[in-house]
């Protein structure tokens, strides 16, 4: 998963630092240190320039600016009774991340668990056949994604490494295969910038497949019941959000154009439902555009999209989950246009009425993370960016 906030970062390459005497600031100190106190030292690289080739330092940092909020849907929001108030180089880190102490419990169903071995946002989880989950990529603490990836073992609730992406991904996508194996899409910086990778996880080992017919980042890409992977939205080489959707078919490994959304969307989610049909909800409209609290279906018998209610609230980078009951739980994500503060709200999507509860918060507000039902049906949700604009390695379990 793109978005704004990397956007404004990464727009132009020139930082304003702040300069440490008599409380002053002024431009002459050009560095990262500004940059680093207002995001922790992380932003990805231009979109556009990474699309054209170009090899940009790892560590030259913009903070964000501003944009108006969007405002908030009409749609309204039927609270249920027990809903509760929130209370990259390629290479790994040498060092592992302290480890911030875990937030006060509270009444609800979440719970916490282990950190994943190293901080990360806007990376992917997969559930795979055996029951681990693969985590690949995303940010740490530098300008550049991580090639790095992590297993997740729920029966004894540990993470261990595997074999780093063969190429460093900028808003990349992991889709579980009928095969089991995981495809990921995204684009790359340099000669390749667009490419999509195989990961085999009976060997833990990667190989390229055929890249996407168009360029994009902060797409969504979901598994059909028949096979193939509907890639949806994001943005192009020059920043402009998509409407657009194509469909990878891992039999021949070619991919074909599809319907376009209603509208342009970057950032969002897209989730398969129990009657085949595809809910994409929330993102951003375009650059310098507000979140979105509209959401529409895809309907893979006629390639087409329709209409459906909007969520309670906007977001973007947030997570939408297929919970065993049918429903969907989306959580977290940005409610302003300036990318510079998570929430830690989530709600229920009902497909059969077409309709939106809110739920019980998560612990910690959080954006760009990731949630994954386990085998017991509990949602493990897994790092993200905090409000307090740093990368998380925490993690907490949601139990419907």
């Amino acid at each position: 998963m793109q978005s704004r906030l990397r956007d404004q970062l990464r727009r132009n390459p020139r930082v304003v630092a702040a300069a440490a005497v008599g409380g002053v600031l002024f431009l002459a100190a050009v560095a990262v240190g500004l940059a680093f106190a207002v995001i922790g030292g992380t932003r990805p690289v231009a979109r556009e320039s990474l699309l054209a080739g170009e090899s940009l330092a790892p560590n030259v940092s913009r903070s964000p600016a501003a944009s108006p909020s969007a405002s908030l849907s009409s749609s309204p929001v039927s609270p249920t009774p027990d809903a509760s108030p929130s209370p990259a180089s390629g290479a790994p880190a040498t060092e592992m991340p302290s480890v911030t102490p875990s937030p006060s419990p509270q009444s609800g169903p979440w719970t916490a668990a282990e950190n994943m071995s190293q901080r990360r946002g806007g990376h992917t989880a997969t559930l795979l056949s055996d029951g681990r989950v693969l985590v690949v990529g995303g940010f740490q603490d530098t300008a550049y994604p991580v090639a790095s990836a992590e297993l997740y073992d729920p029966r004894n609730g540990k993470w261990a490494a595997t074999a780093p992406i063969a190429q460093v991904y900028f808003d990349l996508t992991a889709t579980l295969l009928p095969d089991g194996t995981v495809l990921v899409v995204g684009f790359s910086p340099g000669a390749v910038p667009v490419s999509a990778d195989l990961y085999d996880p009976s060997s833990g080992q990667w190989r390229h497949t055929t890249p996407m017919t168009d360029r994009r980042a902060g797409h969504t890409a979901t598994l059909l019941p028949d096979g193939t992977v509907l890639v949806v939205g994001g943005t192009d080489s020059t920043s402009q959000g998509l409407s657009s959707a194509e469909l990878y078919d891992p039999d021949s490994g070619q991919w074909a154009a599809t319907g376009s959304m209603g509208e342009i969307r970057r950032d969002h989610t897209a989730t398969l439902l129990p009657d085949g049909s595809v809910l994409v909800a929330g993102g951003s409209g375009g650059y310098y555009q507000g979140p979105l609290a509209s959401a529409e279906l895809y309907h893979p018998s006629s390639g087409q999209w329709t209409d459906t209610a909007s969520m309670g609230e906007v977001r973007s980078s947030q997570t939408a989950t297929l919970l065993p009951n049918g429903k969907v739980l989306v959580a977290g994500g940005f409610e302003d246009s300036a990318l510079l503060g998570p929430v830690a709200s989530a709600e229920l999507y009902d497909p059969r009425g077409g309709r939106w509860t809110v739920v019980g918060s998560m612990a910690e507000a959080r954006a760009w993370h990731t949630a994954t039902v386990l085998r017991n049906e509990i949602v493990l949700v897994a790092g993200g960016y905090a409000k307090d604009r740093k990368w998380m390695a925490s993690a907490e379990l949601y139990e419907p």
